[in-house]
C-alpha cells in the first residue's frame, strides 16, 4: 500500500508496483485521511495490513497530521508493517527518532527526479525483510 497526495507520485508508485514481479500491490491512497477511513472499515479483515507501507510524508490534508507520526504511531500500536517514507526533505533524524522507538522495518526515500524504480523496489524489499527478522 502506499499514501501519497502528489497525482504525479502516486502514478509513478503505482506503475512501479503494478509492474513489479517482487511486490504484490493492494491499494494506493491519496491522503492519510483516506487510509483512515479505509483502515477503520477494513483492518479488522485478516490480512488487511501489506507487509509494508509506503507513506508520504506530508500527505494529510491537514498539516499537524503528517505521514511520518501516523506511520509511526501505527508501529506504536503493535501493527507489524514495514514502512518505507517519502518525501522531498530529508529524513534522516526523523528515521533515527523511529528506528528507536520501533525498531526494524523502516526505510527512507528522497522525491528526486533522479528516484529510480529500482531503488523504491529495494526499499520495499528491504523494509519488508527487516520485519520479517525483527
Amino acid at each position: 500500500m502506499f499514501v501519497e497526495d502528489d497525482p504525479h507520485f502516486a502514478e509513478l508508485l503505482s506503475v512501479v508496483f503494478q509492474n513489479s514481479e517482487q511486490i504484490d500491490f493492494k491499494a494506493g491512497f491519496r491522503s492519510i485521511e483516506d487510509f483512515v477511513r479505509a483502515q477503520a472499515s477494513e483492518a479488522q479483515l485478516a490480512n488487511w495490513y501489506p507487509d509494508v507501507l509506503v507513506m508520504d510524508v506530508m500527505s494529510g490534508n491537514d498539516i499537524r497530521f503528517d505521514g511520518a507520526t501516523y506511520a509511526n504511531s501505527l508501529r506504536t500500536s503493535g501493527v507489524r508493517v514495514g514502512v518505507v517514507l517519502v518525501s522531498s526533505m530529508m529524513l534522516g533524524k526523523i528515521m533515527d527518532v523511529f528506528r528507536k522507538t520501533n525498531p526494524g522495518g523502516w526505510r527512507a526515500l528522497q522525491k528526486t527526479s533522479r528516484l529510480k524504480s529500482e531503488e523504491i523496489i529495494s526499499a520495499v524489499l528491504e523494509a519488508a525483510d527487516e520485519m520479517r527478522t525483527k
